[in-house]
């Protein structure tokens, strides 16, 4: 695989190292490790992308002469659901006051069911 001069992973990684930033928010461990693993999905999708672009969107087999999506097609949409989730598990949330005192509030009501 040849890398681009910015890869899709190291874009990615900078998009949301600056949104974390500019919010003033911090990643623990467990939000920087899947950051690292959706860069690195992100470049083999994009890597995924450029074998369908070179080759293009059909095979063709030569023993059969049946038209075929190419396999990365397949391949890139799990690697772009994966990705979401992910994604989706880095808390980038900036959290308002109303959503702090929703929080105290439940976590108070929780402490007072469990010590009953």
């Amino acid at each position: 695989m040849t890398r681009a001069a910015t890869s899709a992973g190291t874009t990615l990684r900078r998009r949301v190292t600056k949104d974390i930033r500019d919010n003033g928010l911090v990643l623990d461990p467990k939000e920087l490790a899947l950051l690292e693993h959706a860069c690195r999905v992100a470049d083999l999708i994009a890597a995924l992308d450029a074998a369908v672009d070179q080759d293009g969107a059909v095979t063709v087999n030569p023993e059969t002469g049946m038209v075929h999506a190419h396999p990365a097609l397949s391949e890139s949409r799990q690697h772009r659901a994966l990705l979401a989730r992910l994604l989706s598990g880095i808390n980038l949330a900036v959290p308002t006051p109303k959503d702090v005192r929703k929080s105290e509030a439940g976590k108070r009501g929780a402490s007072a069911r469990w010590s009953a």
